[in-house]
């Protein structure tokens, strides 16, 4: 297992059905702005995963957080990202960008990703819920976590929706009955999900 450079361990990882047969790190790419710094605090993943004869590649993120907020270096990350999927893109046309992206979606950072041609799941018409994915959710700038695909799995996209029930929003969310408070919610994030036929 490769640690990422958050020294609070907060890491991306993955569980899946199917057999994952690559995975390709970034935790060492430098910063281009910070001599001797690690761009991402939490790696970009490139999972690949066996799905039928198409393997689908999954960057998993976790970009810089608006606590001590730096939209610079969330910016460059995004941006990282966005070469990342071009160049997996040579090696699968089933590429999915996805993660706590942590910025909202008129931001710089999601327009750099969104800018290759990938689209957020919560757009796509069979979405009907509240647009936020952070705390209540109920407004766009609660918008932080995504599942972005490019156009040949956009065509697959069979429902959304967005888990909240994990998250502790009483006047707000119906959470699950074993969340009684923030101190034993499962995220202050909610999930993103997306069925395709694949």
């Amino acid at each position: 297992m490769i640690d990422g450079s958050d020294p609070r361990g907060i890491d991306v990882g993955i569980l899946s059905r199917h057999p994952v047969t690559s995975l390709r790190t970034h935790v060492f790419d430098p910063d281009p702005d910070r001599p001797g710094a690690y761009l991402f605090s939490r790696d970009c993943p490139e999972y690949e995963i066996q799905i039928g004869g198409t393997p689908l590649w999954l960057l998993g993120n976790h970009l810089k957080s608006q606590s001590g907020d730096d939209p610079e270096l969330r910016i460059a990350q995004a941006r990282r990202v966005a070469s990342i999927h071009q160049t997996a893109l040579e090696r699968s046309p089933y590429v999915v960008v996805t993660g706590d992206l942590n910025d909202e979606p008129s931001s710089e950072a999601i327009r750099a990703l969104l800018g290759t041609g990938l689209r957020d799941v919560m757009s796509h018409p069979s979405y009907r819920g509240a647009p936020g994915t952070h705390g209540t959710g109920s407004s766009e700038s609660q918008k932080l976590d995504y599942v972005m695909l490019p156009p040949p799995l956009w065509e697959q996209v069979q429902h959304v929706e967005v888990e909240r029930r994990g998250i502790w929003a009483p006047s707000t969310i119906k959470s699950f009955d074993t969340v009684t408070s923030k101190w034993n919610r499962a995220s202050d994030h909610a999930a993103v999900y997306v069925d395709l036929d694949l």
